[in-house]
């Protein structure tokens, strides 16, 4: 029997510890059966280039992604950020949830829980740009309707950078259609064409205080929204992120006072309720939440992202720290 949701929730760390250890297997005996990525495309709504991975393998109940960092690194230390890494981790859980059903359906990230990898200091002795990294995620919980996945990214050395926890909201084809009818789009797209190497930076940015600031994320054409939910584009949450977390890293450098100053995301909550659409600009509200005297390098912030011209309509939310290297 699959265990329920609740269930899982009380025992992900123990599943996180469970996919490291499978992960440190793997890189001594082997990735297992090579898995035809047309094939798996053919199930889930993503496509290159938002889908990046070089290569799928899968080994038991473990799919594994090979990947290499597209997009440039701002202030974190890491040589992939952390929002592309939650990006290729989240597409890699939903290939997993994809091998139980013969449907082509969608698979909305709606949740999401990241924090820095067990050894992520050691892969920061030793990390090059441009080298391949590796993804590792498996099924946690599937229904008609709901999916959740684990997922690790780790160097060639097996050393995990960020775990996550994504849980996804599934729907139908016919459904979605009706559902997001009027944000369809009868137009086509160049896969060579990569629009996430370089996204667009958040504008309007004025600071309401010491601790906040508001900005706007402007709405953007069709083609930078390439390979993910082709007819329907939405923003990407990994892409949105990407965005959002520059400001949050330009945002701490200012209240620390270092202009040089780098660090590591500690640990990342986003709940998505609504995604959010391309064809109107979004409000996006940044708080400071401040450190603790028990871990003083440890930063909090919170977000939130909301229709402009609603203003009522709330897209997603966000807590995230990260910690002062």
């Amino acid at each position: 029997m699959q265990t329920n949701k609740k269930d899982i929730e009380a025992q992900i760390s123990h599943q996180f510890e469970l996919l490291g250890n499978s992960a440190k297997e793997i890189f001594s005996s082997g990735f297992g059966e090579v898995v035809d990525v047309n094939s798996v495309l053919e199930k889930i709504f993503v496509d290159r280039p938002y889908f990046a991975f070089t290569s799928l393998h899968k080994k038991g109940e473990i799919w594994i992604g090979k990947v290499v960092a597209e997009q440039p690194i701002s202030n974190e230390s890491t040589n992939i950020s952390s929002a592309e890494a939650s990006r290729h981790m989240a597409i890699l859980g939903s290939c997993a949830l994809s091998e139980f059903t013969e449907e082509k359906k969608y698979y909305l990230a709606v949740k999401a829980r990241m924090n820095k990898g067990s050894e992520i200091k050691d892969y920061l002795k030793s990390s090059k740009n441009g080298e391949e990294l590796y993804v590792f995620a498996k099924k946690l919980f599937l229904d008609d309707k709901e999916g959740i996945a684990a997922t690790i990214i780790t160097d060639a050395n097996g050393k995990i950078i960020f775990q996550f926890e994504v849980g996804y909201t599934i729907i139908k084809p016919k459904i979605f259609e009706k559902v997001f009818k009027k944000h369809y789009k009868d137009i086509s797209f160049d896969p060579q064409q990569n629009p996430y190497r370089s996204l667009p930076s958040l504008s309007n940015i004025s600071y309401l205080n010491d601790f906040a600031l508001r900005a706007t994320l402007h709405k953007t054409l069709p083609e930078n929204c390439s390979g993910h939910f082709n007819r329907f584009p939405m923003w990407p949450v990994g892409a949105m992120a990407y965005i959002c977390i520059k400001t949050v890293g330009e945002f701490l450098k200012k209240i620390i006072q270092d202009e040089n100053a780098k660090f590591i995301l500690h640990s990342a909550r986003m709940d998505v309720f609504i995604p959010p659409i391309i064809d109107e600009d979004t409000n996006f509200t940044l708080f400071y939440c401040g450190s603790s005297p028990s871990e003083p390098n440890i930063h909090r912030f919170s977000w939130v992202m909301n229709s402009l011209s609603s203003g009522s309509e709330v897209y997603n939310t966000m807590f995230i720290s990260f910690e002062i290297l």
